[in-house]
């Protein structure tokens, strides 16, 4: 549902779905019980605004994996790293018919998910979206 609701958006020129593991996947860093570990965000879509191509991620992340709050912090870390080169950098939710997002590229947004300290933390974050 993520991808069928971005490639409807006229902006939309590509986008890529970033395969874990592969020497050509789009990695970053997160850090989980102590160790760093990689993270391959489901999503790389370009987007064209005016006469520049941007570049989204998206990452649309089962809350029940144990490590879920870890990757939002990890992914909130690289925003604020190296947000300026990417538009949208999102951690996305599907609720059903709902599609729920936090733009780490979006300060308030980023700030709030560099606090999380849990997985439950992190699903009060998308209850308020």
């Amino acid at each position: 549902m993520v991808i069928e609701t971005e490639i409807a958006k006229q902006e939309v020129v590509a986008w890529f779905r970033n395969v874990d593991r592969k020497h050509y996947s789009f990695c970053l860093p997160y850090e989980y019980k102590g160790n760093i570990q990689a993270m391959f965000p489901d999503f790389i879509v370009i987007r064209q605004e005016e006469d520049e191509f941007v570049f989204d991620i998206l990452e649309p992340h089962s809350p029940g994996l144990a490590d879920s709050a870890a990757k939002a912090v990890g992914l909130a870390k690289f925003a604020s790293k190296h947000g300026d080169q990417f538009g949208r950098i999102e951690l996305i939710r599907v609720e059903g018919q709902h599609i729920k997002r936090l733009d780490v590229n979006n300060n308030h947004h980023r700030q709030k998910v560099l606090a999380v300290s849990s997985n439950q933390h992190l699903d009060e974050l998308f209850k308020n979206v």
